[in-house]
């Protein structure tokens, strides 16, 4: 609705942006288009008042493709404002979200297979395992893990809870793997097998 209006009304659109220019009340100053685009910098008002001046003829009195070009021209300067390194950061940090990460989890007996303790580290690559990862043993904690299965999945890294080395746990020492706290409802399962011997 804004681009319709600012192609069939160009001078009340031009007015509207130009009173968005009213400098803040509020302590500290600044402009109100800035705080409305999230910005609080100089660089994003003089970006606002450079994009008004240069399409100002264009809104007014150019032609219909003219007009509604201005509109995506104003709009940039805001995200050119903001800053380049900012987008970067969000554009890097959604990237890296998305990207997955291999995780196994070994159960049976007592730990089932729909747990929140997983790792990034094979199994069969760990020497005593079950030392290393502090898998319940049926000692303090009550519980066996017979280490009988592994489950093998994908997850996205911004679906990772929480990063640790293993407790020890009934005796074992633990600190030998890391272990990656996870839902496992946001695990994509790619393989279930059985393990011999077990871990």
């Amino acid at each position: 609705m804004g681009t319709v209006n600012a192609v069939t009304q160009p001078k009340e659109t031009l007015e509207g942006l130009g009173n968005l220019m009213i400098p803040s009340p509020f302590p500290g100053g600044g402009f109100s288009i800035d705080a409305t685009f999230g910005t609080n910098s100089m660089g994003a008002k003089m970006n606002a008042v450079n994009s008004l001046v240069n399409s100002a003829d264009n809104l007014a009195n150019g032609s219909g493709f003219e007009r509604g070009t201005v509109i995506g021209e104003i709009a940039g300067s805001f995200v050119a404002a903001k800053g380049l390194n900012y987008s970067s950061k969000a554009l890097g940090g959604f990237v890296e979200g998305n990207k997955t990460t291999n995780v196994f989890r070994v159960f049976g007996g007592d730990a089932k297979a729909k747990g929140f303790s997983w790792t990034p580290d094979n199994p069969n690559s760990v020497p005593d395992f079950r030392e290393a990862a502090g898998l319940p043993s049926g000692g303090a904690s009550g519980a066996t893990n017979t280490g009988q299965f592994v489950i093998e999945g994908t997850v996205k890294n911004k679906n990772i809870m929480k990063k640790k080395m293993a407790d020890p746990l009934d005796g074992k020492a633990g600190n030998g793997v890391r272990e990656y706290i996870i839902d496992p409802n946001n695990v994509e399962i790619k393989r279930v097998s059985g393990a011999n011997p077990t871990f």
